[in-house]
Order: structure tokens, then C-alpha cells, then sequence
């Protein structure tokens, strides 16, 4: 159960940047993309730890059709763009997998040259009840038949079975980092320091020159 005491770090509001002409009542695509994307990039650059994103304080709702597809191709075109694309940790069927499915997003996804990593829950959640690591892992592959992946970041204390676990990684030509990235008093809550401090060394090795891309 999450407690106050584990609700910490900051959290910055992400306004959906506008163009001049977006008081105009005419106005139909108001989304300036170029500043966005600036705004991101400077949240992420200043240390901010979450990013709440369009609609989540208002927004959403007033978004013409043209504004929603604005949006999207941004995301499209950020996943093409990439250098890593992280999945996880989260909610598997309601924070990980959704991406999988909208078909534009999940192409990208599949095209992209990009590495990709998947961070592994700590613990199952009510909607994974049941359900062990290598399924988790199972059922990215299940929702996106052709996902490949190069890492994925797991605490070994949590790994019930670290054979199916390899097992179902390598399905996804994957290799199984282990790192301490859990909290020190044993709850199944990442540490934030611990685990950006494993992600920095999982994409810092993958970079290196001498280690060939899978």
C-alpha cells in the first residue's frame, strides 16, 4: 500500500503549447508542436520526476479533432525519432500494454530503430493477479506479435523463476538485467535513485561501441 511518506519528487503540469492564433474563434489546429517538444525536453533536462500529460487538468475535452491528431503524430514521430523506448514499470494492462495497441503508435514501435527496455514490476497488481514475470513478458508479445526487445531490468528478489523468466526474454531476443532497484525496506516500490541509477548503466553499456546492437 502506498503511503504519503512514498509520494515525493516533483510533478510538473504540461500545458498543451499553443499558436499565436489560438484565441481566434476560427482557430482549428491551435497545437504548436515545436514548442511542445522544447517543453518536454527542459521538464526531463531539470530533473522533473512526472510529466502529467494533455487532459489530465482540463484540456482534453476542448481538443478539436485536428488538435487530437496533431498530438498523436507527434507521438509517432518521437517513438520514430528515439534513441530508447522504456516500457515499464506500471500497470501492465492499463499503463504498458495500451500503447501496444492504438495500430499508427504500435508500428512506429515495431519500425523504430531504436533500443528498447522493459522495466519489470516488483510485485503483481490486482489486474496480474496470477499472472508470473515471464507472462508479463509473454503478454507484450501476445498484444504486439514482433516486438523486439534488448533488455529487460528486473530485481532479482523479485524473480520467482529466473530460468522462464531468461526463457521468455530471449522469445523476445532480449537479455535479463538484474539490479537492486526496490526500495530499501522491502515494500515493492521502486527506489527512484536505485532505479535510475540501473537504467543509466543498462543504456550506458548498450551504447558502447564494442557492444553490437541485438
Amino acid at each position: 500500500m502506498v503511503s504519503a511518506k512514498d509520494v515525493q519528487g516533483v510533478m510538473a503540469m504540461m500545458p498543451s503549447f499553443s499558436t499565436k492564433d489560438a484565441s481566434e474563434l476560427t482557430a482549428k489546429n491551435t497545437i504548436d508542436v515545436d514548442n511542445l517538444k522544447a517543453g518536454v525536453d527542459k521538464m526531463i533536462n531539470d530533473g522533473i520526476d512526472v510529466i502529467t500529460t494533455t487532459g489530465s487538468f482540463g484540456e482534453c475535452y476542448n481538443l478539436t479533432w485536428d488538435e487530437y491528431k496533431t498530438l498523436a503524430s507527434a507521438a509517432v514521430d518521437a517513438v520514430k525519432s528515439a534513441d530508447w523506448l522504456v516500457f515499464g514499470p506500471g500497470s501492465w494492462f492499463t499503463s504498458v500494454i495500451p500503447h501496444l495497441l492504438v495500430p499508427d503508435l504500435a508500428d512506429a514501435i515495431t519500425a523504430s530503430f531504436a533500443r528498447r527496455l522493459v522495466t519489470l514490476n516488483l510485485a503483481a497488481e490486482l489486474e496480474t493477479a496470477g499472472l508470473s514475470l515471464p507472462d508479463h513478458l509473454r503478454a507484450l508479445a501476445r498484444y504486439l506479435p514482433g516486438l523486439r526487445v534488448d533488455v529487460v531490468l528486473a530485481d532479482g528478489k523479485a524473480v520467482g523463476d529466473p530460468e522462464g523468466l531468461a526463457t521468455a526474454a530471449q522469445s523476445l531476443r532480449a537479455r535479463v538485467v538484474f539490479a537492486p532497484v526496490a526500495v530499501a525496506d522491502g515494500g515493492a516500490r521502486h527506489d527512484p535513485v536505485a532505479l535510475a541509477s540501473a537504467l543509466y548503466e543498462v543504456l550506458r553499456m548498450a551504447d558502447s561501441p564494442d557492444r553490437p546492437r541485438t
